[in-house]
């Protein structure tokens, strides 16, 4: 159920079917597919949760609801937190796997306007429900490294910018908070791969826009670990940190002051677009590759995007593999050979 990277709305159903999770519906896709809500716990503090935003981002979806199967087993904090989970906000996207929606709508830009049935469902919950947090749960592309060094971001967490001057809010402070708990209870070989998003200033993103409203909002970005292009370690990582999360929340939360709390985040290295799928070395080229994925007949399939050697620092760079046709098997000559064939015809 969870190692496949395409969760379309299908599946999602399934997997409540098959583990009897009463839902509700609170609204409806700009193709007419339903929204599906869970609810759990009576407790004072509210968190808000949404996953597949973008449709083509399912780890922390299936993090959910890996966190969300070991938590009905042993239910905990009914009656500290009330939770208000939205496991697919793009049911038309996850089907389609395409980051925009039905429409071909970013949603994450559509905060301002408010012009998709997707966002304007999520808009009236949180005015409903009044959430005390926020979290937004995302993928991010195999192109980030933790700052200049070569090491994946396997998992990065952003406290979006209120307004254009990216000053320091309180309601900042408080995600910085919940991101800083969940990085130091994470294992410490893990914690090499943490990065912190970029946090330019956009008002037609949600996590930005419920900032500039005062809600903490926690935006995850699930990466991707070595090779695991099913990302199912990572997908395990977010469910940990969710367990971990509302076990802090579900408590009295210890003082600390502003100045150390932003002190301990801005310890997180911020991400970079240092990493690539693969280094082709051929007799005559040598270039990188980044893959981007896309969904042919139901299945995940890769184009590729090149870049020229001499155009990158190797000495920051993160690469999953080196294909070199003078030390290669058979097997990986023929490889490096399709793949420059794939990207003499991009020069």
């Amino acid at each position: 159920m969870f190692k496949e990277r395409y969760f379309p709305s299908s599946r999602l159903k399934d997997w409540l079917t098959a583990h009897t999770i009463e839902t509700e519906i609170i609204g409806s896709s700009e193709l007419g597919k339903p929204i599906h809500a869970i609810r759990i716990g009576e407790g004072p503090v509210r968190i808000l949760m949404w996953s597949q935003m973008h449709g083509n981002e399912s780890t922390t979806t299936r993090g959910l609801l890996i966190w969300l199967e070991k938590y009905l087993q042993y239910p905990t904090y009914q009656e500290e937190l009330s939770l208000l989970i939205i496991p697919q906000l793009n049911p038309d996207g996850a089907d389609k796997y395409t980051r925009a929606n039905g429409k071909g709508i970013d949603l994450n830009r559509d905060a301002l306007i408010q012009s998709q049935s997707e966002i304007k469902v999520l808009m009236r919950i949180v005015e409903e429900f009044r959430p005390h947090y926020n979290l937004n749960l995302h993928d991010q592309r195999t192109r980030f490294t933790v700052g200049d060094t070569n090491k994946e971001a396997a998992l990065s967490f952003l406290s979006a910018s209120a307004d254009e001057t990216r000053k320091i809010t309180s309601t900042r402070i408080a995600a910085m908070r919940l991101i800083n708990h969940m990085v130091s209870s994470l294992p410490n070989n893990f914690k090499m791969h943490i990065g912190r998003y970029d946090d330019a200033f956009n008002p037609n993103c949600t996590g930005d826009y419920f900032h500039a409203k005062g809600i903490p909002t926690v935006l995850f970005e699930a990466g991707q670990l070595g090779k695991d292009y099913t990302r199912i370690e990572v997908a395990s990582i977010i469910a940990q940190c969710l367990s971990n999360l509302l076990e802090f929340l579900s408590k009295p939360i210890p003082e600390q002051s502003d100045e150390a709390i932003l002190k301990e985040y801005g310890e997180i290295s911020e991400n970079r677009t240092n990493s690539y799928d693969e280094l082709v070395i051929s007799e005559k080229h040598q270039f990188y590759v980044r893959y981007i994925e896309v969904l042919v007949n139901n299945q995940i399939d890769t184009i590729f995007e090149f870049t020229s050697y001499d155009q990158v620092d190797l000495s920051l760079v993160n690469l999953r593999q080196i294909l070199d046709y003078r030390k290669g098997t058979s097997e990986e000559q023929q490889l490096i050979r399709l793949r420059l064939s794939q990207y003499l015809e991009n020069e």
